[in-house]
């Protein structure tokens, strides 16, 4: 499979509920690895929709 193909096909959709917080904390794949960031940053980083999820 190509990875870069795969990747390219995926979309990230932002609740916008998170939008509220002022800051968010992410676990990047392991429990010791969490980060903070804002939901600007998050959007920015993910390239990410965000839309009401209910």
């Amino acid at each position: 499979m190509n990875q870069l193909k795969d990747s390219a096909q995926r979309v990230t959709i932002i609740d916008e509920d998170l939008l509220s917080f002022p800051t968010l904390r992410a676990a990047a794949g392991h429990p010791k690895a969490v980060f903070e960031l804002t939901p600007d940053e998050l959007v920015a980083m993910t390239s990410g929709q965000v839309m009401s999820i209910k």
